[in-house]
């Protein structure tokens, strides 16, 4: 799963950096300071939506140890954590 999180990664940064090469061809003024701040936060989003990703696997695979592993305690704040089920079963299932 990390694998496609860090493709889309890779790919949404390479989007906000050709957003900021255009940018920077544009001569300064609202719409260059627009179109950066635009490039920012995809750049932030990718981050953002990259370490979603890493954690939903962490918990996940996590998860799947402990039913593998039945002797493996887990931490009260794994134990009282609320994910989704499909972030879970979604996994497990080959999704």
């Amino acid at each position: 799963m990390l694998n496609t999180a860090k493709a889309h990664f890779d790919e949404a940064l390479q989007r906000a950096r050709e957003l900021q090469v255009h940018a920077l061809g544009i001569p300064v003024g609202n719409l260059r300071d627009d179109i950066l701040r635009a490039a920012w936060m995809m750049g932030v989003g990718a981050c953002d939506a990259y370490f979603s990703d890493a954690y939903a696997d962490l918990i996940a695979r996590t998860l799947r140890a402990k039913d593998l592993e039945k002797a493996i305690n887990l931490p009260d704040r794994l134990n009282n954590l609320k994910i989704p089920v499909i972030a879970v079963i979604g996994q497990a299932n080959g999704g």
